[in-house]
């Protein structure tokens, strides 16, 4: 009898034991998908600022706005004429939930574009 009961007891822990492991797993796994998504739509961020430069490198634009859409998620951009050759670039990478934001800030247009930031942004 008691040795039926060392059984159960011991089986009961080692469920135990499996369960959380499995569930440690599971909840790693999430931390992992999220942490690819958020290095992802900083790529994304990255793109549409690179985007809004070239905007305002071919035509000076004054001000600019669009959206880029990738296979993994989009962004969005926008230029900002700040006055005289200041210019702001503002842009979004999206992957799924996952949101990153970014800001270029620019103090020569001509003769070529001349940034004085870039910062990822709340």
């Amino acid at each position: 009898m008691i040795a039926l009961v060392s059984v159960l007891v011991a089986g009961a822990i080692g469920l135990a034991v499996a369960t959380s492991l499995l569930l440690l797993g599971i909840d790693a796994s999430r931390s992992a998908d999220t942490l690819v998504d958020s290095l992802q739509a900083k790529v994304l961020v990255n793109s549409c600022i690179e985007e809004g430069l070239y905007q305002i490198k071919i035509s000076t634009a004054s001000a600019a706005t669009g959206t880029l859409a990738f296979q993994n998620g989009s962004c969005q951009y926008a230029v900002i004429n700040s006055g005289g050759s200041t210019r702001t670039v503002y842009a979004t990478g999206t992957v799924l939930s996952v949101i990153r934001k970014a800001r270029a800030a620019v103090n020569q247009v001509v003769p070529r574009v001349t940034l004085s930031s870039w910062q990822e942004i709340p």
